[in-house]
């Protein structure tokens, strides 16, 4: 079915009035990190308050060869894992957007946007982990060191991703995927700084694989919107 502006501007109304009344909890899911992550969260920065995502009207070309979920919105938990199918992390990508769906139709800026915001909340909840170590009096000077490379590339992946966002409304796709890209840099680089001091990372793993997969499903879903 063609979509013309109209009917995309009327899903980006619809999609913004449902996002003001959100769930007010997450259904349980099998990644114990997301299941954390509240439906509505406080805001990240002064740029991008993930209470309130904006649904975007990305141009949404005919022509593209994944015509399913790029073409076409869908509605319902089928067509979020139809569209979460095109990810390299598909379980995570239904987890984290299903609860936040609350009837909304789903494209791929809906998603990207829900996975963005959920990468920023569990980003913050990273930072407070890192600052609470690094504040920590039996914390050796060796590990702050690593702690204060961590927290600097983390705040950077956090401005990465705010800037995604902006990116997506500004329908700037060469931007869009190069700040993703630069917020899956940040995440190596600061295990890499605790790896080449011999000191293992100060956070939970599950934590640091779930901020991976989610980068790793931004990526994918930004594929989408090309």
């Amino acid at each position: 079915m063609e979509l013309n502006f109209g009917t995309l501007l009327f899903i980006s109304f619809s999609s913004t009035v449902l996002l003001l009344f959100p769930a007010t909890q997450c259904n349980t899911i099998p990644v114990s990190y997301i299941s954390e992550v509240p439906a509505a969260s406080p805001a990240p920065g002064p740029s991008f308050d993930p209470k309130f995502p904006s649904v975007s009207t990305f141009f949404i070309p005919q022509s593209l060869s994944r015509a399913a979920p790029r073409s076409n919105p869908h509605s319902g938990k089928a067509a979020l894992s139809k569209l979460c199918a095109y990810t390299e992390n598909p379980k995570l990508c239904v987890s984290s957007i299903l609860p936040r769906m609350n009837g909304v139709t789903v494209d791929p800026v809906f998603a990207l946007e829900i996975e963005i915001k959920t990468f920023l909340v569990l980003i913050d909840k990273a930072i407070a982990e890192l600052n609470k170590v690094d504040k920590d009096p039996s914390t050796s000077a060796k590990s702050r060191k690593c702690l204060d490379v961590c927290l600097e590339i983390y705040n950077s992946a956090r401005d990465d991703l705010t800037d995604a966002h902006e990116a997506i409304a500004a329908h700037d796709m060469e931007l869009l995927q190069s700040e993703l890209s630069g917020s899956i840099t940040d995440l190596g680089t600061c295990e890499d700084t605790f790896e080449e001091m011999g000191i293992e990372l100060p956070l939970d793993k599950d934590l640091v694989k779930t901020l991976h997969e989610l980068a790793d499903n931004c990526m994918d879903i930004s594929e989408l919107l090309k």
